[in-house]
């Protein structure tokens, strides 16, 4: 009998409890964030008639912007994802699925249910203005991916795709720890260039310390955004922060800005600066290099295999070297390929991340020129494609021990290998004064000629072949014309073989390996009868 599928529904409540913990605690942060920043400012005429009630439910808005959603807010529109605020809700709510377990698919559709519902009720309390259900299929999509990567030892690791992904992780590693690095500096440094500015521009607000405080944690929020612009600017598809007012390493477009305290760390030079995108590309290639030669990328068994194969390549002999070389290729080859494979897999990947941070890192923070904030998805794509992966590849393909090897190879073995044996038979030639041997081609038999069969050293002829090829001992002949008639013939003497050599002359009789052989005594009384009769014989002719 076919065994049907069954839901544990013992797993439910679990599920429920860690989807909703982290949802629930960072909604009340968001809400008494803002209580609290409401209640410090409350004497400033600039608030208005705004009740606490307000500030409440703007901190409900402002906590859905976590997964995408839109508000409308006052004239403008505010769309730019807090993106630090939306990684801590999911690591939270990841570690509360790994300590639970997921352990089956319908745990994940669980969580992006689960999700999808707790954001929908929030949101309806909160009597958000604008597309802010967008944040439900934000919520469930990013909860349902957690789970999945919660039980990925349940869910991931049997299916048959997963051994490439891990394969490619080598190099995706090296990929995003590197350009992260990179990004991570180059903010650094232009935040350190331009902390008057920075200053300068906080200073204009005439806070006190904890307005200061609340300016400096809201902008944290939306530091992971500050990267990813920076990682766009770094691949040079540049961001944007306004309209008509962009950002790129070869260039800037500037134009009036909001005064926010971190835009002051904004570059300030204009165009002419085009030759910088040689500096990522150059970074790139330098760090695929590095890291193949370190043996980041690959195992040492792959690369020891390759080294192996270039010692072997190198090693061989000048008449045997064409055909060494075809036997490497292959190998050599097949190691060079997996790699390729593997960094195919790997940079689809890195892509596809650079693509979604720059969708994460994109929005609006308020009317105007605002609405356009951030890089555009599909330039940076395009970008980290050419800037990044493919010198990337250029200098781990370059470096690869495989490439090395078939280098070694085609060297040893290719056109410097011809000319060099060349020479050296020239010389050699020149030196000794000698001809092409040619002993082995005139000392061959001519075409139809027979050949004697030479005996096997240390194998003795058969017998039935030594009587078969030897002749008799005594062989009479017709007399002469002198001779006189009824006088016999003397016989003429044949010399027997050498006995101690004990070989038989060449025949040509096909059958005589075939004859049979006859006793010693039979054959002596035959020549005797012959002897007898063979004078009569001659004496009636004549």
């Amino acid at each position: 009998m076919m065994q049907e599928k069954t839901i544990d529904l013992r797993s439910v409540f679990p599920v429920f409890r860690a989807v909703n913990q982290p949802l629930v605690f960072t909604w009340l942060g968001a809400v008494l964030c803002a209580v609290f920043f409401y209640a410090i400012t409350a004497s400033s005429p600039l608030l208005g008639n705004i009740a606490w009630s307000d500030a409440a439910r703007f901190g409900t808005q402002w906590w859905l912007t976590s997964f995408g959603a839109h508000l409308s807010v006052g004239q403008g529109t505010l769309s730019l994802i807090p993106s630090l605020y939306t990684a801590i809700i999911v690591f939270s709510a990841y570690f509360a699925m790994r300590r639970i377990g997921i352990f089956a698919w319908s745990d994940v559709a669980f969580a992006a249910g689960f999700t999808a519902l707790t954001i929908a009720v929030i949101g309806l309390i909160s009597s958000a203005q604008g597309p802010w259900w967008i944040a439900i299929i934000g919520g469930g999509i990013s909860f349902a991916a957690v789970a999945t990567w919660a039980g990925r030892e349940e869910l991931l690791v049997n299916l048959p795709w997963w051994p490439y992904l891990t394969r490619a992780w080598r190099i995706l590693r090296v990929l995003l720890i590197a350009t992260a690095l990179a990004t991570v500096t180059v903010f650094v440094i232009a935040f350190i260039a331009g902390i008057g500015n920075v200053r300068q521009i906080n200073d204009s607000y005439f806070q006190n310390a904890i307005g200061t405080a609340s300016m400096v944690l809201v902008q944290l929020m939306y530091l992971p955004a500050y990267l990813l612009w920076t990682l766009a600017w770094i691949l040079g598809a540049g961001f944007s922060v306004g309209v008509d007012t962009s950002f790129a390493i070869t260039g800037n477009s500037l134009g009036p800005l909001p005064a926010i305290p971190v835009f002051g760390a904004l570059p300030g030079y204009t165009t002419g600066y085009s030759w910088l995108i040689i500096l990522p590309i150059l970074a790139y290639v330098v760090l695929g290099a590095v890291a193949m030669r370190l043996g980041w990328l690959i195992n040492e068994q792959s690369a020891e295999s390759a080294s192996n194969e270039s010692v072997s390549g190198t090693s061989a002999s000048d008449a045997s070297t064409n055909s060494a070389s075809a036997q490497q290729a292959e190998p050599v080859t097949s190691t060079l390929g997996r790699f390729a494979l593997n960094a195919v897999i790997a940079g689809v990947l890195f892509v596809f991340i650079c693509s979604l941070s720059a969708l994460v890192a994109a929005g609006s923070i308020g009317p105007g020129r605002m609405t356009v904030v951030g890089s555009q998805s599909t330039n940076v794509a395009a970008f980290s494609l050419l800037i990044a992966l493919l010198p990337f590849a250029l200098g781990a393909v370059i470096a690869h021990p495989a490439t090395i090897a078939q280098l070694k190879t085609l060297t040893k073995g290719g056109v410097l290998g011809k000319v060099t044996l060349m020479r050296k038979r020239e010389a050699d030639a020149g030196a000794t004064g000698s001809t092409p041997d040619t002993s082995v081609a005139e000392s061959s038999p001519s075409e139809g000629e027979p050949v004697a069969a030479q005996p096997v050293a240390g194998e003795s002829e058969p017998a039935s072949s030594q009587a078969a090829t030897t002749a008799p001992d005594v062989v009479a002949t017709t007399p002469d014309a002198g001779d006189e008639p009824g006088v016999p013939a003397t016989p003429d003497v044949i010399s027997k073989p050498d006995a101690a050599t004990n070989k038989a002359a060449p025949t040509n009789e096909p059958d005589a390996q075939t004859t049979p052989t006859t006793p010693a005594s039979q054959d002596s009384e035959e020549k005797r009868a012959n002897a007898d009769t063979k004078p009569e014989t001659a004496s009636a002719d004549s």
